[in-house]
């Protein structure tokens, strides 16, 4: 498995087009939803399902929300 990070351009682009944006990680993979239509778009992949990548995914989550804000 090869990781994956979106980039904050193409990030900040996906949120601006969605009316309710939430952040969420699940089994080392981020996602960004759209909780009104319930679009769905993975945004951040871990390079395995060990410690560390699991513990990266959730640092990525937080850094996603902050991008958010």
């Amino acid at each position: 498995m090869k990781a994956h990070m979106m980039k904050k351009a193409d990030f900040l682009k996906l949120v601006g087009g969605m009316q309710n944006p939430r952040v969420f990680s699940n089994r080392g993979r981020v996602y960004l939803r759209d909780c009104l239509d319930e679009s769905e778009v993975e945004i951040y992949c871990a390079s395995n399902m060990e410690e560390a990548g699991l513990i990266s995914a959730g640092n990525q989550t937080m850094k996603y929300r902050a991008w958010m804000n």
